[in-house]
């Protein structure tokens, strides 16, 4: 058998260390999920389903392409668009887009290139899975929402306690809002997460959470409105 001789040897060696080395970087990049702007966003697992743990605030799509900022009220205005698009809620990115991320349009959650490669936008049945995982949507709002009333409003001095959020699941939902035309409301309220999935020709479903009420809801809406977005891992 033929020895190898001492560049052989090291070139082996190289090769080897590369394979470790790319190995372990893979094992950390499991932790986390990485969007095209460099966005980092915490992950969490619930039964088999894999979540970014924060929404997506992503100003491209995965292919480099910008998504189109929409703020204008009149002219180029929200509700005009046929296309992709994103906002933040209040046109303030300062104030609300590191905490809530943006809003977008269901066209560009059509586009399928809104999550990193590896992700996507939950199906309406995925939402609805999440749900069931956590006993049922009459329940599971409580379990998904962030726990304490910074970031969700508390009620009013003379209205009924809300009911108690525990955010056992570790998804830690956040209030986004929404926006319809040039109208935002909802901020600390309630989320609104869009689905893939398409209702008809102008509405596709979402998923909802209010401050006040411990179960689920899954609506249909104009695919013109801004809703938040969440990322699910893709199933092996």
């Amino acid at each position: 058998m033929k020895k190898l001789n001492s560049a052989s040897i090291f070139l082996l060696f190289l090769i080897i260390a590369q394979s470790l080395t790319g190995c372990k970087k893979e094992e950390q990049d499991t932790t986390i999920m990485t969007d095209i702007d460099g966005n980092t966003y915490d992950l969490i697992t619930i039964g088999t389903q894999v979540w970014a743990k924060q929404n997506l605030k992503t100003t491209r799509y995965n292919d480099g392409t910008m998504i189109p900022l929409v703020t204008g009220n009149s002219g180029n205005s929200w509700e005009s668009q046929s296309a992709g698009a994103y906002c933040w809620y209040g046109n303030d990115e300062t104030q609300n887009g590191g905490t809530y991320g943006a809003l977008y349009n269901w066209h560009a959650v059509n586009s399928a290139k809104l999550c990193p490669a590896g992700w996507h936008i939950p199906t309406r049945i995925e939402w609805i899975n999440l749900t069931f995982t956590l006993e049922g949507p009459l329940v599971a709002g409580t379990k998904l929402k962030e726990a304490d009333t910074i970031h969700w409003a508390g009620p009013a001095p003379d209205s009924s306690p809300f009911p108690v959020a525990t955010n056992e699941s570790e998804f830690t939902a956040l209030p986004g809002g929404s926006r319809s035309g040039p109208v935002f409301s909802g901020l600390r309220i309630y989320g609104v997460w869009w689905s893939s999935t398409s209702d008809n020709s102008d509405n596709s479903w979402s998923f909802n959470l209010y401050g006040n009420i411990e179960s689920t809801d899954i609506n249909s809406y104009s695919n013109k409105d801004g809703f938040s977005v969440r990322c699910l891992r893709n199933s092996n």
